[in-house]
């Protein structure tokens, strides 16, 4: 990794949501002569009016840049890989970054290089772990045995020698749509059938388990799993997850 620069995974949330909090009270302050803090709390729980949409629009807009979403996903990888751990997170940076600019979330984003064979290395105890990090599409991919398998091979087929990395394929179902072993059991059986083309140390999927738990979930080179509760903080989110979690049983 060039130019490296590692972070602590806590102090980098830590920023993270100091950002968020930010972009929260710039929303909030073009609505403040419009509507109460009250009003927006009720569009939020809603779902629906001009201050709902603006925070839709602002999430969105995080979302929709890559960077983020392989931070985020780096969270979760270092929780897996050194649970009660905090492990540093390690990316590869421009040229141009000073590691003294590093005093907010979007500083280190701007300074990190896109388009590198590793996405994020995350290391504690002695090891480190690499990591190439690919968002599945969701709004064309559905969530199958051959749609899966074809999705890497296609993957696969960009990268070179890829030894000593690890391919994380974020699934991002957008319904209460069920990811079913069977399904991943089978995905496994089709990598081990092409196991000669494949340089990855391991492929595996993360996603979230229909708002009851982030699931790692291995297909290569072995079959497995491991799971963690999802603990979420509103009122009305935690009354979704009760009740995906009542159609589940």
């Amino acid at each position: 990794m060039n130019n490296g620069f590692c972070i602590p995974k806590n102090a980098f949330q830590a920023l993270l949501i100091e950002r968020q909090k930010a972009m929260l009270r710039r929303v909030m302050a073009t609505f403040a002569d419009s509507l109460s803090q009250q009003e927006m709390v009720a569009q939020m729980e809603r779902e629906e009016g001009a201050f709902s949409e603006a925070m839709k629009a602002e999430n969105a807009k995080f979302a929709a840049k890559t960077t983020n979403v392989e931070i985020v996903i780096a969270f979760q990888l270092a929780d897996f890989y050194f649970p009660g751990v905090d492990a540093e997170l390690c990316f590869e940076m421009r040229k141009s970054f000073s590691p003294d600019s590093a005093t907010s979330y979007d500083n280190i984003v701007a300074g990190i290089e896109n388009d590198t064979a590793i996405d994020c290395a995350i290391r504690a105890d002695g090891r480190q772990f690499h990591f190439q990090i690919k968002r599945c599409p969701q709004e064309y991919l559905p969530h199958t045995r051959a749609a899966l398998t074809e999705y890497i091979k296609k993957t696969l087929s960009h990268y070179g020698n890829m030894k000593g990395t690890g391919l994380v394929l974020l699934l991002q179902p957008n319904t209460e749509e069920r990811n079913d072993d069977l399904s991943f059991k089978e995905v496994h059986e089709d990598m081990v059938a092409i196991k000669d083309q494949i340089t990855f140390n391991e492929i595996v999927f993360v996603f979230n388990n229909q708002m009851q738990s982030m699931r790692w979930q291995q297909v290569f080179p072995a079959y497995g799993y491991s799971e963690k509760p999802l603990v979420l903080l509103s009122e009305k989110y935690q009354a979704q997850q009760e009740e995906w979690k009542n159609k589940t049983l």
